[in-house]
């Protein structure tokens, strides 16, 4: 199998390409597209477990607010499925320690 030269000559464009829109738009091309490549296999976690589990995404402002709503109220019940494990675990630490 070889590679036509073509799409060398493609790929090589389209690498001068992207690194001229980096340039015009200093340097968040190439930012955004790292913060992507890393938030990647959290957010795969944070689906399956919401799709599979039907565990709710704890990092919405909606959940965060319930959240400390729950931690307030000193409800570790309602903050065991509004909270992240850690604050719940405070929770009951706090509660109950």
């Amino acid at each position: 199998m070889t590679i036509r030269p073509e799409w060398v000559l493609y790929g090589v464009g389209l690498a001068v390409g992207a690194v001229v829109v980096n340039q015009l738009l200093s340097g968040r091309l190439v930012s955004r597209a790292a913060e992507s490549v890393a938030r990647l296999p959290v957010d795969v976690f944070y689906g399956g477990a919401q799709g599979v589990l039907g565990l709710p995404d704890t990092r919405t402002a909606a959940m965060q607010a319930e959240c400390a709503a729950a931690k307030a109220a000193g409800d570790c019940w309602a903050a065991s499925f509004a909270c992240p494990a850690l604050d719940y675990l405070r929770c009951l630490r706090d509660k109950y320690l």
